[in-house]
C-alpha cells in the first residue's frame, strides 16, 4: 500500500514539475496554407487560452487578425472552462486527491460563418495530492497546474488544425475562403 502511495505522490510531483518548467510549443510543422491568416474568436474574456494560442500561432508564422472579415478562417473557441473534483485517497483517508479538468470546445468557420469542421470538444486534466486535514486546500499549486493544462490544450488544438481531416476540409472546393457573403 505504501509503495502505491509513494508511486502516486511521485507521479503527481513529476507532472507538476513538467507542467511548471515553462514548456513552449516548438512544433515546426506547417499548418495548412488556408490557416496562414486567421481570426481568433473567444467569448470568454477571462480566459488565458486565446492570448497564449495567438502567441503560439504567430510563432508558427500565422498572421492573427483583429477582425473576422480580415481572415478567410475563424477559429472560434465556443467554450473553455476549468473544473475541480476531489476524493479521499487510501483506506485511512489521510490524503485527498484533487483533479483539475480543462474542457475546450472549438470550431473552424469560413468567412460566411459556416462550419468547416464540426465543433470539437477536448479535455485535459491533472491531479495533485493534499493532506485531508488541510481543509482549505493548497491553492498555490492550482495556477501553475492550470497554466500547464492551457499549454497542453494549445498543443491539442494545433494538432487538430494540422490533422489530415482538417486539411481535407479546408481544401474542399465548396468552401468559401476567398470572400465574405454580402
Amino acid at each position: 500500500m505504501m509503495r502505491i502511495l509513494l508511486s502516486l505522490v511521485f507521479s503527481v510531483f513529476l507532472s507538476i514539475y513538467l507542467t511548471a518548467c515553462g514548456f513552449h510549443v516548438r512544433n515546426t510543422s506547417n499548418l495548412p496554407p488556408q490557416l496562414k491568416t486567421i481570426y481568433l474568436d473567444n467569448s470568454n474574456e477571462r480566459s488565458n487560452l486565446t492570448g497564449q494560442l495567438e502567441q503560439n500561432l504567430q510563432e508558427l508564422g500565422v498572421h492573427v487578425v483583429s477582425l473576422p472579415n480580415q481572415a478567410p478562417v475563424t477559429l472560434a473557441i465556443i467554450s473553455d472552462a476549468f473544473s475541480q473534483t476531489s476524493g479521499a485517497l487510501g483506506t485511512a483517508q489521510q490524503l485527498n486527491t484533487v483533479t483539475i479538468n480543462y474542457n475546450v470546445t472549438f470550431v473552424l468557420r469560413d468567412k460566411n460563418q459556416k462550419n468547416i469542421i464540426a465543433p470539437i470538444s477536448i479535455n485535459s486534466n491533472t491531479s495533485y495530492v493534499q493532506s485531508a486535514s488541510d481543509i482549505f486546500g493548497d491553492t498555490t499549486a492550482i495556477p501553475s497546474l492550470e497554466q500547464g493544462l492551457t499549454r497542453d490544450m494549445i498543443e491539442k488544438i494545433l494538432a487538430y488544425l494540422d490533422a489530415t481531416k482538417t486539411r481535407t476540409a479546408l481544401a474542399a472546393p465548396s468552401l468559401s475562403l476567398s470572400s465574405p457573403s454580402p
